[in-house]
């Protein structure tokens, strides 16, 4: 509830607190630059603990205002200027100090609002909304609520758009993670050779802003971004691992979030194609821990590389291994083909189950998941690992039509009181199929017949490879897989059932 009076709230008086303080009659504030004054009872002191720091020497998330590097033209970013009752108190915080009656005024040299003189420490206030820094004073600002993050130095390297920061933050931005003023400017230009946004250089630290943004850096830049509010995790080695669908860093996230996990860029490169072999994302190869990020959505993780995924989204491969070989609840799944990116589809009674589509058709295009790509196992109790196999949106069976021999095919059929009871007084084996899980292949399964170990589902017949379309079918050759053999392997991904 307080009020200023212009250029009559500063001064060296005996008689008044040092410091902020208030008369207890009419709310007048004044502020003493005395330290050996002695209040005579006329005035309440207004006290506060601030937060400050020196942004060059690392700015603490709870700081409050910074200090920026003195440059010409330099200021503070729009919204981030103090006001000039707290000027005072937090320039004195940063080591300035202050003159009778002479730091508030109207200059054209002086940065607007709150600022240091560079040498000297001495503590202005300026009116003038359209003054120009000349160089030899330093803005103290409000502190950026954006927290940023400094990229590692590489071809290519560049924040997303989303993670910019602006021309107007940028000094501030980057002098919190060591950046500073060239001979005390700040470099503007428009390179074809550096990233678009605020940056420093490599070498000597200096402050950049490129507007361009076509700018493709050349390795001698690292970009200043604001900082990212997900966390990253890395997933261990494991064939045909990947990130949870809808969970993955984009390409110009994946440095920072492999960074936070102990990722590096061999050779200054960040290494960035189109893999068979190699898994889609953001990955780390597990041996030298180089940054990738694959663009094939079909790209298959053979075991030598980590994942990096947000934190909170899950792996599902790890947990369907576990809830099949440990839950006795209904599991509601996406069974995917060892190899490719194909799903089995079916839910019409007495159609063929197939491998059709890939893994956005299965689980986006029907807005969200497709009952006719999503299967509902329920336990069945007479032997291990035996599970029904359910459409999960109507009452119907997977079954070996004409029963458990080889070259039959597998389709939806019969609801659940002809799949369990009626037909064969009991459990049908051919309703009824053995989930085996191979030790050398990470979340592989063979779906084996109930009362055959030699039978195992494929996708498509034995001469052919689990293409989109291919008939699911019953085949002899048993569990022996030499090398890599996809139709006889696939990937379960469950969820337990809701209810």
């Amino acid at each position: 509830g307080g009020h200023v009076k212009e250029n009559s709230f500063l001064g060296f008086w005996k008689f008044l607190p040092f410091g902020c303080s208030m008369t207890v009659k009419g709310s007048r504030i004044f502020y003493n630059t005395n330290p050996e004054a002695i209040n005579n009872g006329k005035y309440s002191p207004i006290c506060e603990t601030s937060n400050a720091t020196l942004p060059g020497e690392g700015m603490d998330e709870t700081a409050i205002v910074s200090l920026l590097t003195n440059g010409a033209g330099v200021n503070c970013a729009t919204g981030q200027n103090l006001s000039m009752e707290d000027c005072v108190r937090e320039g004195i915080v940063l080591g300035g100090h202050v003159k009778n009656n002479k730091f508030l005024g109207y200059w054209r040299n002086v940065v607007f609002g709150c600022s240091m003189v560079a040498k000297g420490g001495r503590i202005f206030y300026n009116d003038n909304p359209k003054a120009i820094n000349d160089g030899r004073y330093s803005p103290i600002c409000k502190a950026l609520e954006k927290k940023v993050t400094l990229s590692l130095s590489g071809e290519g390297i560049k924040c997303s758009k989303k993670r910019q920061v602006s021309v107007e933050e940028c000094i501030a931005a980057a002098s919190s993670v060591g950046g500073k003023l060239r001979d005390g400017r700040f470099l503007i230009g428009y390179w074809p050779n550096a990233p678009h946004g605020c940056f420093i250089g490599a070498s000597d630290k200096a402050i950049f802003y490129n507007p361009n943004f076509s700018g493709y850096n050349d390795g001698s830049y690292q970009p200043v971004c604001i900082k990212a509010e997900y966390q990253a995790t890395l997933l261990p080695p494991g064939f045909g691992s990947r990130c949870e669908l809808g969970y993955n860093f984009s390409v110009d996230d994946c440095i920072s979030a492999a960074e936070s996990v102990g990722g590096i860029l061999r050779d200054k490169k960040y290494f960035v194609g189109y893999w068979s072999d190699k898994p889609y994302g953001c990955f780390i190869d597990e041996a030298d821990k180089a940054i990738h990020f694959g663009t094939n959505p079909n790209g298959i993780n053979y075991g030598d590389y980590q994942l990096v995924c947000p934190s909170g989204s899950e792996i599902s491969y790890e947990k369907s291994n576990f809830l099949i070989e440990h839950s006795e609840a209904s599991l509601k799944c996406f069974i995917k083909e060892s190899g490719q990116d194909l799903y089995m589809h079916g839910s019409d009674n007495g159609s063929n189950v197939i491998m059709y589509g890939n893994e956005d058709y299965a689980k986006n295009s029907c807005n969200g998941s497709c009952p006719n790509s999503l299967f509902v196992l329920e336990k069945e109790p007479s032997q291990p690992n035996a599970w029904y196999i359910k459409a999960s949106d109507r009452d119907l069976y997977m079954s070996v039509s004409g029963g458990n021999n080889h070259g039959n095919y597998v389709v939806m059929y019969g609801n659940e009181e002809y799949a369990k009871k009626t037909q064969c007084n009991g459990p049908c084996p051919n309703f009824v199929f053995v989930l085996e899980k191979v030790s050398w292949r990470f979340n592989s399964w063979y779906i084996k017949a109930s009362d055959n170990e030699n039978l195992n589902l494929l996708g498509g017949r034995p001469s052919f490879t689990n293409d989109d379309n291919a008939v699911i079918m019953f085949e002899g050759q048993g569990a022996e897989c030499k090398g890599f053999c996809p139709r006889g392997l696939f990937n379960l991904e469950c969820t337990i059932l809701d209810g």
